[in-house]
């Protein structure tokens, strides 16, 4: 019995000292580690740049410009980019635009008649160029009733917008794609919630967009009338942190402004001046909104823009910062 239980012993040992062998000359299993993403790169002083190729030809438009510090121009616009079509003469203004400024451009892709191959020769030429293309918009307000021609639900948006996206990640993968997200019902949005179908059609865009993961940030528009501006920024809040949530991706506002041309007649008012200024600074507080852009660059008169043309923008038209161009040169 003593020398089984020696003969077991020293199995045990060494079966023991095999097993710990075994044990040691394995590897510990050393977790990949999760990459951080890059930390977001914010511009918060953008401006719309709706048909400002038409004023390019102005005396000292260009300096007007460069002198208010735009980090991020807008083109072609919003609803001007839905009758958008490239040409070599308008890609060269807009990049000089651009590169004077030491603007980054964000663009707005006409999905409405627009086509794959002129957004690529877009991006092609703003790369020869070296100009700084920081993100693409899907098309523009679509949620709007005008647009359910083209957008009779926002599920045929996505469809559209997932071929134009697949085919830019193809060739610039790294150019962000961000997709239209509709104001809330409580922001009362002048051109999208007037009767029951527009506010209906919100509520659809949004169920169906929201619970969407399609492109890499949400653009929402933020435009008030002067006497909704209390109710107004917190509800903008609101909703951009519940976009935030929902589709868990950056945030662009690229238009706000207080809906002159919308809801009355008259020049700008330091209550608009003031809107911006609460807009810049609820917005500024939350972490995940990346681009903020002001409506909007030129016109022939005031209200919503920031630089008054004299003329028809060509040759002996001059450009001038108006109140608004001034408030927001100081911002």
């Amino acid at each position: 019995m003593r020398f089984l239980c020696t003969i077991m012993a020293k199995r045990t040992f060494k079966q023991a000292w095999k097993d710990c062998c075994g044990f040691i000359r394995k590897p510990f299993p050393i977790a990949t580690p999760v990459p951080t993403p890059p930390p977001l790169v914010r511009k918060l002083k953008g401006l719309n740049m709706a048909n400002a190729t038409n004023f390019a030809g102005a005396t000292d438009f260009q300096p007007v410009l460069n002198s208010m510090g735009v980090d991020v121009q807008r083109h072609p616009g919003g609803t001007a980019a839905l009758s958008y079509h490239p040409t070599t003469e308008s890609l060269e203004i807009m990049a000089d635009m651009a590169i004077a400024a030491g603007s980054a451009v964000l663009w707005v892709q006409n999905m409405t008649n627009g086509t794959v191959d002129e957004m690529l020769l877009t991006m092609r030429y703003f790369k020869s160029r070296g100009v700084n293309v920081v993100g693409m918009e899907a098309d523009n307000e679509g949620y709007l009733r005008q647009h359910q021609t083209t957008f009779p639900t926002a599920y045929v948006y996505l469809e559209k917008a997932k071929i134009f996206i697949d085919a830019l990640k193809v060739e610039f993968p790294d150019i962000p794609v961000g997709i239209v997200v509709a104001p809330s019902t409580a922001m009362k949005d002048p051109d999208s919630s007037e009767g029951g179908t527009g506010i209906q059609r919100l509520i659809d865009w949004n169920n169906i967009v929201l619970a969407s993961k399609l492109g890499d940030a949400s653009i929402i528009h933020c435009y008030t009338a002067p006497a909704d501006i209390a109710a107004f920024v917190p509800a903008a809040v609101a909703h951009v942190q519940a976009v935030i949530t929902a589709r868990d991706k950056p945030v662009w506002l690229t238009e706000y402004n207080i809906s002159l041309d919308n809801v009355y007649t008259g020049a700008q008012t330091p209550t608009q001046y003031n809107f911006i200024q609460g807009m810049i600074a609820a917005m500024t507080a939350i972490a995940r909104v990346q681009f903020m852009v002001l409506h909007n660059c030129a016109a022939s008169g005031a209200r919503n823009n920031t630089i008054t043309i004299t003329g028809d923008g060509h040759g002996g038209s001059t450009a001038a910062l108006n109140g608004l161009g001034t408030a927001y040169q100081a911002m």
